[in-house]
């Protein structure tokens, strides 16, 4: 404007400041209240603490609360409860329930009803705990700073009328808002996504917003909204707006569902869900106000290749389809939020390609005129996107911005001119895949499907699948077992989740129980000296992970979690054998691919029982269909050696894959038994040592 504004930048920030409010505690059991403020209390937060209803309705009458952490499950007084209390004392408090599986639908109850700001699952994870807790103070400071930003601003406005020097503050203070409040950031980092956004402010304060939101892994949601007036008003419903938005489409904490086709995923919001509840909230103040807000909510599903969009009333984007090179205008029948009272959003949905792009924009683009009055006009707009679709999302807003300001030949305009660009990357990794988790009762009868789970998640690994796969077989096998047979002692009724992730160099398999923890240092190694059969499965995980990690529950009803991580590598059925007597030897055939825990007992006591039918002493196993053993299945051959040396008698093993060979290798038995490449060898090796024992 060219006038020198004198408005001091402490003023802005003593208007904006708040009460930081502290984070209240409330459980009725001391163990898992201590364990809540330990994991909180390392991020910095000021905790209170109470070990029932009463004592917290206490606190919420003299002390500034910013957040509520509340078990759901308590006497006297529930926590639901409790969050009505809460709201009536102190009803800017973020209110987080903490419930059990059997409460969740109380919890979305409480949800619904406005009581409660959102919930968390026992047993919680500690990261989702502490990010929740930090996205609830960051929501209750955004209020704060909202509720002082309007009392400054009414305060402004009233002055307006009588101090010139009260319109040069109002108007820095209006531009202050735009900037920092009403403008977003361009995300710095979503894989396969290009973007960038450009804005360049009219000369009147404008309530022109736009915002970016990465709900969950493979989503980016794109919001731009248009306030219907001018001037710090304008400013302040915008920002009313968008608070209403991050609301809802970043919820701290989200559940997951499972269906056949996607596995476990994050349960979010719709588009169309997001603007109902952003509408059933401040719809009716708007109207009140004489306020309208355009806007257009988009949401990228980058694994489905899913396009989804709200259009209220706001500038039509543009979809560059890369494979047809021509763009199309995106279109939607929704009246803006505020113009009637009741409304039904409806979402459209389209499909996009690797190389697609779409161009947001405000309508100060369109409606931008040249000297003689001529519009810039959306025709104009797709011609310029056309010509220039080859560049990079940065590139592309530097020319359409280029374009209009040549085109109205000035740098200042009567509208806000915003501009933004997503490009969508010609390889999108497939975030799908980071997660996999699945529900198994504690069976030994699990193991084989325990195991073509941990094969079906190694196929989505990079390098040498399939050697990951036999390792980690072997691994989460054994883990399965000792939860089956130690922690839970062989209760079928028990639950054991296996859950996988994902991550640049390796993959992570976690076995969650709810039986006793243990301590893992004082597991005893397994005698190599083949005196005893047990010890093997502990010892196999050691040696094959690469890192492991368990985590005791902290209370009766919490679950341990066993985590298991294992490097990439680059560059079943029923036990059934066959025999057959050759030269006084006994050699037994394994039909089967598999020799487990669940196989093992069954395989040895038959082994046993040939020997003792045949009434020989010498025994050669034929390996040559064997793919998979575990540590019961080595200790069944222990088992079978020690029957046959107590006869005096050889035992030979032959035929060995090179992935049993390692197993062998890898706890040392290699050195206990007598390995021969073929059944000959082992055949020649029996009879050579019987003629020496002739001649002696």
């Amino acid at each position: 404007m060219g006038v020198e504004l004198d408005f001091p930048e402490e003023e802005f920030g003593e208007a904006l400041a708040y009460q930081t409010g502290s984070v209240l505690i409330v459980d009725d059991d001391p163990l898992v209240l201590m364990a809540l403020e330990q994991t909180i209390k390392k991020e910095g937060h000021d905790i209170i603490t109470a070990q029932n209803g009463e004592e917290a309705v206490k606190i919420l009458r003299e002390k500034v609360i910013a957040v509520i952490l509340c078990d759901q499950r308590m006497p006297n007084m529930t926590g639901t409860e409790v969050m009505q209390h809460a709201i009536e004392l102190q009803p800017d408090a973020v209110r987080i329930i903490l419930t059990g599986n059997s409460d969740e639908k109380t919890a979305i109850e409480a949800i619904n009803k406005g009581n409660v700001s959102q919930f968390l699952i026992k047993p919680w994870d500690d990261n989702q705990l502490r990010q929740a807790l930090q996205n609830g103070i960051e929501q209750y400071k955004l209020i704060q700073q909202n509720r002082s930003l309007q009392a400054l601003l009414l305060e402004k406005h009233k002055a307006l009328a009588s101090s010139h020097a009260s319109l040069r503050r109002d108007l820095q203070l209006g531009a202050m808002i735009h900037e920092t409040l009403l403008l977003g950031s361009v995300p710095k980092s979503i894989d396969g996504v290009l973007m960038d956004a450009t804005t360049i402010p009219s000369e009147e304060i404008d309530g022109d917003f736009y915002d970016f939101y990465n709900p969950a892994p493979g989503i980016l949601d794109v919001v731009i909204g248009d306030v219907m007036g001018k001037g710090i008003p304008a400013a302040v419903v915008g920002t009313a707006v968008k608070t209403q938005l991050i609301r809802f489409a970043t919820p701290v904490s989200k559940s997951k569902i499972y269906d056949k086709l996607n596995a476990w995923k994050e349960d979010l919001l719709t588009p169309w869900q997001i603007l109902s509840k952003v509408h059933k909230e401040i719809a009716e103040k708007l109207i009140r106000l004489e306020y309208f807000v355009c806007l257009f909510y988009a949401r990228f599903n980058f694994d489905k290749r899913t396009f989804s969009f709200v259009d209220c009333g706001s500038a039509k984007p543009i979809h560059y389809q890369y494979k047809k090179k021509k763009s199309r205008v995106l279109k939607g029948q929704n009246f803006p939020l505020g113009m009637v009272e009741k409304d039904t959003y409806e979402d459209k949905k389209i499909q996009f390609d690797e190389c697609d792009f779409f161009v947001f924009y405000s309508d100060g683009v369109t409606e931008s005129r040249s000297p003689s009055g001529e519009l810039y006009g959306p025709s104009r707009l797709q011609e310029i996107i056309e010509k220039n679709a080859d560049l990079s999302a940065t590139d592309l807003v530097n020319v359409i911005k280029k374009s209009v300001v040549e085109f109205a030949e000035k740098s200042h305009f009567d509208d806000d001119l915003t501009l933004i660009v997503v490009k969508v990357d010609e390889n999108i990794p497939n975030h799908s895949a980071k997660l996999m988790q699945a529900r198994f009762s504690s069976d030994l009868s699990q193991l084989k499907a325990v195991r073509d789970f941990v094969d079906k998640a190694c196929k989505k690994t990079p390098g040498n699948a399939e050697l990951l796969a036999n390792e980690l077989q072997l691994v989460v096998d054994e883990a399965f077992v000792n939860i089956v047979e130690h922690s839970y002692k062989n209760n079928p009724k028990a639950t054991i989740i296996i859950q996988v992730s994902y991550n640049e160099n390796g993959i992570v398999f976690e076995l969650s129980d709810q039986g006793p923890s243990f301590d893992p240092s004082e597991v005893i190694e397994p005698s190599l000296a083949g005196d005893r059969d047990g010890g093997f499965g502990w010892h196999i995980i050691r040696s094959v992970a690469d890192q492991i990690a368990y985590v005791s529950k902290q209370n009766e009803d919490g679950w341990n979690h066993l985590r298991i991580y294992k490097q990439y590598h680059f560059g079943e059925e029923v036990m059934e054998i066959f025999h057959k007597e050759e030269e006084d030897t006994l050699i037994v055939t394994l039909e089967s691919e598999t020799l487990d825990a669940k196989d093992a007992p069954d395989f040895k006591q038959k082994v046993i029982d040939l020997i003792t039918a045949n009434n020989l002493r010498n025994l050669i196993f034929d390996l040559r269909n064997l793919k998979f053993i575990d540590s019961s299945g080595l200790g069944s051959f222990l088992a079978v050696l020690r029957v046959v040396n107590s006869q005096s008698g050889d035992l030979k093993l032959a035929n060995m894959s090179k992935t049993v060979r390692t197993m062998f290798e890898l706890v040392s038995m290699h050195k206990i038994f007598e390995i021969y490449a073929t059944t000959e060898d082992a055949l020649k090796s029996v009879s050579s040592k019987n003629s020496e024992a002739i001649k002696s």
